[in-house]
């Protein structure tokens, strides 16, 4: 049976932060629904803008998350406490950010402890 690995997480209020045996990992909190995807204009000319990770939650809802996501989709800014509340886009970033240190670390995380810190 696979051991636990503790993780420490921060949501922070502009990004969200990592720790864990490894090393960290950072994720801008930008969220936004995946329901279309805009095409901007740029001093290159027309390019589509992609976010940097997209996050599918298991109740189907789709998410964009970290740099870029506004530009992707349809931006959720909830920038109030209630962001702390187990909303969907907070779970997506939360998953994005695992993600992000799997992949920069390449390590695969089955079974976490995990420590939260939140403000105040």
């Amino acid at each position: 049976m696979a051991s636990y690995v503790n993780i420490a997480y921060d949501c922070g209020q502009g990004n969200g932060k990592l720790v864990g045996p490894d090393g960290w990992a950072i994720l801008e909190s930008y969220a936004a629904r995946a329901t279309r995807e805009n095409v901007i204009g740029g001093i290159d000319g027309l390019k589509s803008q992609r976010a940097r990770l997209t996050i599918k939650l298991p109740n189907g809802r789709t998410f964009y998350v970290g740099r870029n996501a506004h530009a992707a989709g349809e931006p959720v800014e909830a920038l109030d406490y209630d962001r702390y509340n187990g909303v969907p886009e907070q779970r997506a970033l939360f998953y994005g950010l695992l993600t992000e240190y799997m992949q920069k670390y390449q390590v695969t995380l089955n079974r976490i402890t995990l420590t939260i810190g939140v403000p105040l």
